[in-house]
């Protein structure tokens, strides 16, 4: 888990931020087309080996509106109100657990995954919530690798949460 007040951004991470300042984040509550739309396009771009690629508008609809009460759907928008990237996140008494975000694939240089990071990190700390989790994380696997990024980070221990500086 990302410890909110102590989170300061990389220089590469000030740079998404500055780069992507026009764009809005906020809650939203309906699931349009639009966020399917956008899914199915980061699929096909980012993973397109995955199952996920599969997935119809209705189980999309049913992975972001089935589960917890607490899921909060947030949205990226650009100034024309394009939706540019989502994030879903658990609202949890202590933070905001990340379990899934999707952004518009090209161009790639614009850090939009780690700009949705960072505005949760925010959100987080306008909420006065001391943490944001990133879900579990495997050192081998590149594509967990950007978690990494996010210091400083505890980890669950057999002894409960320690400070940790995973290798990036």
């Amino acid at each position: 888990r990302v410890v909110v007040r102590e989170f300061t951004p990389s220089r590469s991470q000030a740079r998404s931020w500055r780069r992507n300042q026009a764009l809005r984040f906020l809650p939203e509550t309906e699931l349009t087309d639009e966020y399917y739309d956008l899914f199915r396009r980061y699929q096909l771009a980012r993973h397109e080996a995955s199952d996920m690629v599969q997935m119809s508008a209705t189980e999309f609809a049913d992975m972001v509106t089935d589960g917890s009460a607490a899921l909060e759907l947030l949205a990226l928008r650009d100034t024309s109100g394009r939706l540019q990237g989502a994030l879903l996140a658990d609202a949890l008494p202590d933070g905001f657990s990340a379990i899934y975000s999707f952004y518009e694939p090209e161009p790639a240089h614009r850090g939009l995954g780690t700009l949705l990071v960072l505005r949760l990190i925010d959100l987080a700390a306008q909420r006065d919530l001391p943490y944001v989790y990133l879900g579990y994380w495997i050192a081998e696997s590149r594509k967990m690798r950007y978690k990494a990024l996010f210091q400083p980070q505890e980890q669950m221990t057999a002894t409960g949460w320690q400070a940790v500086a995973l290798p990036a």
